[in-house]
């Protein structure tokens, strides 16, 4: 019995003392780190294309097809959405353009308004 509380009392004196040195460490810093989530997300590798330079590109892609060098179309574009007019020589050009046009980078969608004469 005596053994037991001489060993009761050895580990009640050593939690005791050893108790203090725990007290002394320091909680660590905290660091807050604030996003900005308003920033809009974009995709990687979208681009915003502006009307004007879709614009550009359907005109430059007209210069380059034999038929529509020829006649006189213009192009008007509002959001994404290119109109032609103008005259062609053929029913089959009117479509042909329209699908020219359609494969322009930035073109959402076309209005085909070219008459045929």
């Amino acid at each position: 019995m005596k053994r037991f509380a001489a060993t009761v009392a050895f580990a009640t004196l050593a939690f005791v003392t050893a108790g203090p040195a725990f007290a002394q460490d320091k909680p660590k810093e905290t660091t807050v780190v604030i996003k900005d989530d308003a920033t809009p997300k974009i995709k990687k590798g979208a681009k915003v294309v502006s009307d004007a330079s879709i614009n550009t590109a359907v005109k430059t892609r007209l210069m380059k097809d034999k038929v529509a060098r020829a006649t006189s179309i213009d192009v008007d574009t509002k959001e994404g959405a290119v109109t032609i007019t103008g005259t062609v020589p053929t029913e089959a050009d009117k479509l042909r353009i329209g699908k020219l046009v359609q494969k322009t980078t930035g073109v959402k969608s076309v209005v085909n308004s070219l008459t045929v004469k």
